[in-house]
């Protein structure tokens, strides 16, 4: 066939088509995921964005193929493909999303390196949210995670940064 003849975008045209039909069938799941590495392989760009939102925000979507008790592992794709694809927006909302669900779960030390990943970005280092964060994690977070002096240190990079309203963020 067409795709397998090193067309990259063929291959991930393809890897769309098996997406597509991929509801409740896990062969179809499992032949779109193949499809997409293939043509990341070959750098299609729209294939490795695929596969950064595949492991990213669309993991749930891929349950029968990606195994659910790897999250740590299945993020940490999704951001190096968001990289690659250098798509820092996608890598950053990816990070920000991540950080959130760690934050939602108390898991604060993965929240903190997540949200560190973000800050890290070039396009989003200039946006306070992130920095907001981090602040209200090493201010009101638990014992073992509070830290007066790095929380007053994000907050006032945080206010230094800011464009627009501030992001509620809750910690627990």
């Amino acid at each position: 066939p067409l795709a397998e003849q090193q067309y990259p975008h063929t291959k991930y045209m393809l890897a769309e088509y098996y997406k597509e039909h991929s509801c409740n069938d896990s062969d179809s799941a499992k032949e779109a995921l193949k499809w997409y590495i293939d043509a990341d392989a070959d750098n299609d760009k729209d294939a490795t964005l695929a596969l950064a939102n595949i492991y990213g925000d669309e993991r749930y979507n891929y349950e029968c193929i990606i195994d659910e008790n790897d999250i740590e592992e299945d993020y940490q794709k999704a951001y190096k493909y968001a990289k690659k694809g250098e798509a820092r927006y996608t890598a950053s909302f990816l990070a920000e999303k991540i950080a959130e669900n760690y934050l939602q779960d108390k898991n604060y030390p993965k929240a903190i390196e997540w949200y560190e990943k973000t800050i890290a970005d070039k396009d989003d280092s200039d946006r306070g949210e992130y920095y907001l964060a981090l602040g209200k994690i090493y201010d009101t977070g638990p014992d073992k995670i509070q830290d007066k002096t790095k929380a007053f240190e994000y907050y006032k990079e945080a206010g230094r940064r800011f464009r627009g309203i501030p992001t509620y963020i809750q910690v627990d």
